[in-house]
């Protein structure tokens, strides 16, 4: 790595500078919370479902709750092309950062008609309750890390990739050869320290859902 380094990094000035990440005090609210607008000729309604803290950060931990986002998505998709035979197309991510203190927050989308609002949040939230008390099946582990050694490979041909990663690391104050051992860390994800890691962090108790609907809908849609 030192020569890929020395190659792409090496010519850029170095001030010496130190700096020290600011922490702006920006958090999600507590509490369950509902906003609602009425904007545009759009046919559907556009849901966002938001849930978030602080968390203790680990490289464990880290890999656990992009885990969970990544197979809440696949759960979701495969329930809401069954029962509603593709409405929604939900996706899931969920944003995590180290400094200035360890935060986390997932974020669940989908578009669905407006009569289907309220419908497609009950789906969502019986999932997420479904994974902390079972946690992930063996299959679902299983097409996680298959997924994410594919997606491995492939990223760390691109120069994308790198630029991503040792920006990252160094920003996280982590070892630049970390990279080395992720596939070993894959291979030891259990299924029940997720089911303990959902609990932690998916709680009911904070939620914040944004909901934007045709400017045209009524002030109660139907469920």
């Amino acid at each position: 790595m030192r020569p890929l380094l020395e190659t792409y990094l090496g010519s850029l000035p170095g001030t010496g500078r130190q700096e020290t990440p600011r922490d702006y005090a920006v958090r999600i609210p507590s509490g369950r919370i509902r906003k609602e607008w009425r904007l545009g000729n759009n046919d559907k309604a556009s849901v966002r479902l938001i849930v978030g803290g602080e968390y203790e950060y680990s490289q464990r931990t880290t890999l656990e709750l992009k885990a969970i986002a990544k197979i809440l998505e696949s759960r979701l998709r495969e329930k809401l092309k069954e029962a509603e035979k593709g409405e929604g197309a939900p996706t899931v991510t969920v944003d995590l950062s180290k400094f200035p203190a360890a935060r986390y927050m997932f974020r669940i989308s989908f578009d669905v008609v407006p009569a289907k609002v309220d419908k497609l949040i009950t789906a969502v939230e019986l999932e997420v309750r479904r994974m902390k008390v079972f946690g992930p099946t063996i299959d679902d582990l299983d097409r996680f890390i298959n997924a994410e050694v594919d997606a491995t490979e492939v990223a760390i041909g691109q120069n994308e990739f790198w630029l991503y990663y040792l920006s990252r690391q160094y920003q996280d104050q982590e070892d630049l050869t970390d990279i080395v051992s992720y596939y070993q860390r894959l291979d030891k994800i259990d299924r029940e320290f997720m089911r303990q890691t959902a609990n932690l962090y998916l709680g009911d108790e904070n939620v914040v859902a944004l909901i934007w609907l045709p400017e045209n809908t009524p002030l109660t849609p139907s469920k």
